[in-house]
């Protein structure tokens, strides 16, 4: 007997059944997060940290009045656009900031610090504007103390402010604080070497510089806990994005319709599985500088996203973090030969001091004043010396050895690419 065929209703209804099913089946197909996987060798390791010299949270309590900020603000303007500085309002302001200078400087001399309160979506700016008023006030203090030839005190304020950049780089909620750590510890730097060039031989005891360089944390190894403290602080940013509406983020494909449900959009551990896979790099390429000497490549860019829309904005997510991680290992890749460069002038420079003229070459130095000639982070060479044209310098960022151009921009090392410290900046051509 023929069998009764279906009526257009049935059919109808049996058409949007089929729909509604495949339309269930790919939801909870582009919906479903993998499970939690181990990512136990990301953990922050234990830090063994007196309380009694960590400066948490008393460090932000240190403020600065708006008056005193705009005259700091004055001042350096007046210095780096013009090169001048008033000795008297600089000494009024050290004064009247006595207090707070006190506390800056005492924090400066104890490392690592631990921050007491975790970073989250919402907290990222703890109360850096008066630490750099500080900073900058600091280095007024330091020039005026240079040009008056007290070049001793100068020294003692610029290794103050390298530590506590390097406090704060030590820090460890997250990435931003060695971020702005290593910005410190930079500036200081460039103050630093023009003090040491521009000081008579006899001026500044440099055993103690040296005692004080050695006493400093490696910036790779810095670089290696942030590592493990911005994974940390990724973790919770994720778990706050899950609570959140990410289409107010503007991170997803134009191509992707917004619309589509969040849980289809950003997938929490499918992220963070990429997220660890960017730090883990991160990690081997950092011990590569520390250890060998060999310099940082960019990290591999996450395959390209395809139309799925399968978990967009997390991967937008990472790809955003993956380049912000780049440039900060490149930045702590600077920092690091920067620091080798500085034991390296602190010995040409003892050197000169015994015996009347630079050396000839950097063996000169082995083991009498420098227990090895120091590898450049960037091409895991010898850091370079020119005795010629009285120079130290790192290839920098390009790997390409250029020949030591002096620096751009008066007053910092950069040149380009490449990282210099002119030893006589007066005479060098």
């Amino acid at each position: 007997m023929p069998r009764k065929p279906l009526s257009i209703a049935t059919r109808v209804w049996s058409l949007v059944g089929l729909t509604l099913a495949f339309l269930v089946a790919t939801y909870l197909l582009l919906a479903r997060d993998i499970p939690a996987f181990d990512d136990s060798d990301l953990a922050l390791p234990e830090r063994d940290i007196d309380p009694s010299r960590n400066p948490f949270p008393a460090i932000r309590e240190i403020s600065i009045h708006s008056d005193h900020a705009d005259r700091i603000q004055t001042a350096w303007k007046g210095l780096q656009e013009r090169g001048e500085t008033d000795p008297s309002e600089i000494r009024r302001l050290v004064s009247e900031l006595s207090e707070p200078i006190d506390r800056f400087r005492t924090y400066s001399r104890s490392y690592p610090w631990q921050e007491d309160r975790e970073y989250s979506l919402g907290n990222t700016s703890p109360h850096w504007s008066s630490w750099l008023q500080i900073f900058q006030l600091l280095d007024l203090e330091s020039e005026n103390l240079r040009r008056s030839g007290e070049f001793g005190e100068a020294a003692d304020l610029a290794f103050d402010q390298i530590g506590f950049g390097y406090g704060l780089m030590s820090s460890g909620p997250a990435l931003v604080s060695l971020v702005l750590g290593a910005g410190l510890v930079q500036s200081a730097q460039n103050n630093l070497v023009h003090i040491l060039t521009t000081a008579p031989p006899d001026s500044i005891e440099t055993t103690g510089i040296e005692e004080r360089l050695a006493s400093l944390p490696s910036p790779s190894d810095l670089f290696q806990y942030n590592l493990k403290a911005e994974y940390a602080y990724q973790g919770r940013i994720l778990d706050e994005l899950q609570q959140a509406d990410i289409s107010n983020f503007g991170l997803i494909d134009s191509e992707i319709p917004t619309w589509l449900p969040s849980a289809i959009l950003f997938q929490r551990n499918r992220t963070q599985l990429l997220s660890a896979g960017i730090i883990r790099r991160a990690l081997r390429e950092s011990e590569l500088v520390s250890g060998t000497g060999m310099g940082t490549g960019p990290l591999p860019a996450l395959p390209p996203m395809s139309r799925f829309p399968q978990n967009q904005f997390g991967r937008s997510w990472v790809e955003m973090t993956a380049s912000s991680i780049d440039g900060i290992a490149r930045r702590t890749s600077v920092l690091e030969a920067r620091s080798r460069m500085l034991s390296v002038l602190v010995a040409v420079l003892r050197w000169k001091k015994d015996h009347g003229a630079f050396p000839h070459g950097l063996g000169s130095l082995v083991p009498a004043y420098l227990p090895a000639i120091p590898l450049d982070p960037f091409d895991g060479e010898l850091i370079r010396y020119d005795p010629a044209r009285r120079l130290i310098y790192s290839v920098g960022t390009d790997q390409a050895d250029d020949g030591g151009v002096p620096p751009d921009k008066p007053g910092t090392l950069e040149s380009q690419e490449e990282i210099v410290i002119e030893l006589d900046p007066e005479k060098a051509p």
